[in-house]
């Protein structure tokens, strides 16, 4: 029988189980060393985790390639885009049971029953959600805060989950959650981001630019950052900023770029909003930094588009119809660049692999 094709959604959904329980087998190893669990519960929990472990990865392998093949690049401005987005970020976040079990305020009780007790309804939490039983995720998150008022990853969730249900009062909440989770651990990843998120998705971008600056001077690890650039949640937000005010998208995007400037899609961005600004200086800085984006990485499919219209709009054609030529032979063709293609009549050059005029 052929494997069920899954949607990404379901996808993340597995993969977060996978997350969860890795990260529970990891901890429980270390407070077994710590002799804080006995020999007997150490090895009917490790069974568990273990076999559940198994089997999400037997499920992950098997029905990757369908969902690959079913999987898009979120189009502009769609909310469920986002959603899915972000729901696989909270996957590879690093952001797991481990790091969240273990943190501990002064009042909290610090017994090994309570860390496993803990750590037991973070999984069931996040199992839940990635069911769709929002409402059962929500009521363990609680739980857990009840138990461990300081832990950082309840709130997170918490505060995510109830933004999913987009019920009346859920954004505040949501929000509120989110505030919380920022105010325990100021250089926490999760909630930085899917506090950007809600910022964009209810119109305030420069409250998403604030967050994702600070999550860009929180040295973020390279899943984290990889996700940011799948999803072009840096990018979408200096559009947003843009078209109010091409001065603060470009100040966002500087102060991402001062604190990674091996970035090639921050560059790749700083130059095509700067080459929108008619000023000879400006010009002179969307090219340079269009320059630098293909630096870093010559195929970038993005630095190659954006440069290739540049040149267009100079009248150096020759320049353009080579990028032109350079993204075609890359083979990679991302939805967002062949939009901007279509925008400007280039998509049939594009698919010939000339530049027009």
């Amino acid at each position: 029988m052929a494997a069920r094709e899954l949607s990404p959604d379901q996808l993340a959904a597995l993969e977060d189980q996978k997350t969860h329980l890795l990260a529970s087998l990891e901890d429980l190893d270390a407070e077994y060393a710590a002799g804080d669990i006995d020999q007997s519960d150490y090895d009917t929990l490790r069974d568990d985790y273990t076999a559940r472990t198994a089997s999400v990865l037997r499920a992950i392998d098997s029905h990757r390639a369908q969902v690959a093949a079913q999987r898009k690049t979120p189009s502009l401005g769609r909310k469920a885009g986002w959603i899915a987005a972000v729901l696989v970020f909270g996957v590879l976040a690093g952001f797991g049971v481990k790091q969240a079990s273990g943190t501990r305020g002064v009042n909290d009780a610090g017994s090994g029953d309570i860390r496993q007790n803990v750590r037991q309804l973070l999984f069931e939490a996040g199992a839940a959600g990635g069911q769709g039983d929002f409402q059962r995720s929500i009521e363990l998150y609680s739980d857990v805060i009840s138990e461990q008022p300081s832990n950082v990853e309840a709130y997170t969730y918490r505060g995510w989950t109830i933004y999913q249900q987009q019920d009346a009062g859920s954004v505040d909440l949501a929000r509120s959650d989110l505030n919380t989770a920022v105010e325990l651990d100021a250089s926490a990843s999760a909630p930085r981001v899917f506090r950007a998120v809600i910022g964009l998705n209810e119109g305030r971008p420069s409250d998403a630019a604030a967050d994702l600056i600070a999550f860009a001077n929180n040295d973020p690890t390279n899943d984290e950052q990889t996700l940011l650039q799948q999803f072009r949640l840096r990018e979408r937000t200096a559009d947003a900023l843009a078209a109010d005010n091409p001065v603060a998208a470009l100040q966002f995007l500087d102060g991402l770029w001062i604190v990674n400037e091996n970035d090639a899609d921050i560059a790749a961005h700083l130059g095509w909003t700067l080459a929108v600004v008619p000023e000879d200086s400006a010009q002179a800085k969307a090219e340079e930094f269009l320059d630098k984006a293909l630096a870093i990485d010559p195929a970038h499919p993005a630095a190659l588009v954006y440069r290739a219209i540049f040149y267009i709009q100079s009248e150096r054609l020759d320049e353009a119809e080579a990028d032109i030529e350079a993204y075609n032979r890359g083979g990679v063709f991302p939805s967002h660049v062949q939009d901007v293609l279509a925008e400007f009549g280039m998509l049939a050059d594009a698919d010939n692999g000339t530049a027009g005029g």
